[in-house]
């Protein structure tokens, strides 16, 4: 019986825990950043294009509100890393503006894919983490990207039209 009572205690204080983080404790870097960016009211308004031609700028160190299009009229620069069903789903293609050539985290706040173009392939992700309980960001995935390239963020299979989405440089300290 006093087993079960530590028992219900720990599970109401690590409620309380993940509602007072948002449950944003299970990211393997320090994500300060990425909490400060996404704690804001809102992103900057940004839609995404429906392909290359179209795809808006995103800058590092800022967070956007992107809305996206129906996957089935995007097309993207190179076909999702994923295979994903399309039906019912929203995608948009994204240029990245890179100030210098390092480590990046591209942070989301849902599930949707994402994949970083770089004259026809896609770059491989270095690391990814996630939270299943976060919004604010959701995931956030490691890329080391070069600078001076034409870079292409795609996004893909969400759920939903809109997404919030930052870069930010990662600090290998962190």
């Amino acid at each position: 019986m006093r087993n079960a009572g530590f028992w219900l205690l720990f599970l109401c204080f690590a409620d309380v825990m993940a509602q007072t983080s948002g449950g944003c404790d299970d990211f393997r870097w320090d994500v300060a950043r990425e909490r400060a960016l996404f704690a804001s009211a809102e992103g900057l308004p940004l839609q995404a294009g429906s392909d290359a031609a179209e795809a808006p700028d995103l800058l590092a160190g800022e967070l956007y509100e992107v809305v996206l299009q129906a996957q089935e009229d995007v097309q993207l620069v190179v076909p999702p890393s994923k295979a994903m069903l399309a039906e019912g789903t929203y995608a948009g293609v994204l240029r990245l503006r890179i100030p210098a050539a390092g480590r990046y985290r591209i942070a989301l706040d849902s599930g949707a894919w994402m994949d970083v173009v770089d004259a026809g392939s896609v770059i491989n992700s270095s690391e990814f983490s996630g939270a299943l309980t976060c919004t604010k960001p959701a995931k956030i995935v490691l890329y080391d990207l070069p600078q001076n390239a034409t870079l292409y963020l795609q996004l893909t299979g969400s759920a939903s039209d809109r997404v919030r989405v930052s870069v930010v440089p990662h600090n290998d300290a962190q």
